[in-house]
């Protein structure tokens, strides 16, 4: 069965999902799975079922029945293994539909040529999967206590290398002789962006960048140095002890970066942001704060009742957010995609040479265009009719109705391809972010006297 089919064919969730409705005022994990069934529908309807997107769909579908998130690799993911039989027959239409991928960029072949950009853009889902061994690690005492110190760290740095790696992090690039290589990288994923949105993104990167992103990295680095340089270590660098006092102090530090991007939310999350260069970073914005957050419940001092409701209610709006911000990129794209036919029924042409020999023809006419930006694809038909060698002709030639139908699926599917694959990488750490929250929900957490109002998430004040 191909991957559109797959999909297509399990458009509603199992009726024994209706249970999840009704969760307690003060069960977020409960909420969460509510939010990941709601997803997974709207998914099975608004996003064209490639193979790339179908991991997500499923692993919402788990967060929603309360299973084990599994991570397949592309070759496990049906249909990954080359092109569906209608993708085949579509593109093999002849030299008609050549030009099938005209005004779309090609995601793999522009990931190899912009190593870079691809690093930027999959910082999410690697984050997002860090952040699910914090929670399990912090899981495995069940206990009121901290987690060790260099294990802490451990964790910490990791995210942060992930999110501003070091020069030596990755191969031979443009940003090899970069005065500030953190920044470099990042700036490599507007340009990426700015292929699969309609507007021109308003804003320098260099303004982005300094009025949120170099902070956060410069307190990061400065709070991970401290740390390292506050514990014993074993000949090899390595950390060997962390005492609680310097742990402590890591996470007051990282509690402070948490803080300080509550009040950058906004920038990241209006409704005109998807047209600014802050929009082109939310998902990876969303998927920073998120580690920053679950690393936060590794200490016991935040691990209070009300930190864990923010902790949680932030990363269920930022799931809803990144999940609507690249839907309506994905319906921008496609709605570019136009068809437009008439069937004026029967025309009559007649020949004024031999009056009144006339014949009956059908009086058709389609244009099929792209106008995605400056993009000039399109093919078209029209009728016609000769009474005097009794011909009822069309336009460009006797195929064109059927070939550029045949065309127009193939160039739509394309385009529907490339932007999915493009998209997938924002939606990747939704279902994770999910799953973290019902986590969040079997931790002890102390304080526990607070009684949530709401029967859903609140994002109201973000």
């Amino acid at each position: 069965m191909s991957a559109w089919l797959q999909l297509q064919s399990e458009p509603d969730l199992p009726q024994d999902l209706k249970a999840l409705r009704d969760c307690s005022p003060d069960d977020l994990g409960c909420m969460a799975q509510q939010q990941a069934c709601s997803l997974a529908t709207k998914m099975a309807s608004d996003w064209p079922s490639f193979p790339e997107i179908l991991e997500i769909y499923h692993q919402l579908q788990d967060v929603c029945l309360g299973r084990p998130l599994s991570f397949k690799t592309p070759e496990d993911v049906p249909g990954a293994s080359g092109q569906t039989d209608s993708e085949m027959s579509l593109l093999s239409f002849g030299g008609e539909c050549s030009d099938a991928r005209l005004c779309t960029t090609n995601v793999i072949e522009y990931e190899k040529e912009n190593e870079l950009a691809k690093y930027g853009m999959k910082t999410g889902k690697f984050a997002a999967k860090a952040a699910l061994d914090v929670l399990k690690e912090t899981l495995k005492s069940a206990k009121a206590i901290a987690l060790r110190g260099s294990v802490a760290f451990a964790f910490v740095g990791a995210f942060i290398s992930a999110f501003f790696p070091s020069a030596g992090g990755l191969p031979a690039n443009p940003c090899t002789f970069a005065e500030d290589w953190g920044r470099c990288v990042w700036e490599q994923v507007k340009p990426f962006v700015q292929e699969f949105v309609s507007d021109k993104l308003d804003e320098a990167f260099a303004d982005i960048w300094r009025a949120t992103f170099e902070g956060y990295q410069t307190r990061l680095w400065a709070l991970n140095a401290t740390a390292n340089k506050n514990s014993k270590k074993f000949p090899n660098g390595t950390i060997k002890e962390m005492s609680n006092k310097t742990r402590d102090r890591m996470h007051d530090e990282l509690k402070a970066v948490h803080d300080a991007m509550l009040g950058s939310i906004k920038l990241f999350l209006a409704d005109r942001a998807i047209k600014t260069t802050a929009g082109a970073y939310l998902s990876q914005f969303a998927s920073l704060h998120v580690s920053i957050m679950t690393n936060l419940l590794g200490s016991w001092k935040y691990r209070t009742e009300g930190d864990r409701y923010v902790f949680q209610t932030v990363s269920a709006c930022y799931a809803r957010r990144v999940y609507e911000r690249a839907t309506a990129a994905l319906k921008s794209r496609t709605s570019a995609l136009e068809v437009h036919e008439e069937d004026n029924g029967k025309q009559r042409c007649c020949d004024r040479v031999v009056f009144p020999y006339c014949i009956v023809c059908p009086d058709q006419s389609g244009v099929f265009r792209d106008t995605w930006k400056l993009c000039d694809w399109k093919k078209w038909y029209h009728t016609y009719c000769v009474a005097y060698v009794d011909l009822c002709g069309m336009m460009p030639d006797m195929s064109a109705k059927s070939s550029s139908w045949a065309c127009y699926k193939a160039h739509r599917q394309e385009v529907e391809k490339q932007t999915v694959l493009f998209w997938q990488n924002w939606l990747a750490p939704i279902p994770v972010w999910l799953n973290n929250i019902v986590l969040m929900q079997a931790l002890e957490v102390k304080n526990g006297t607070q009684k949530a109002t709401h029967s859903t998430f609140d994002c109201s004040a973000l």
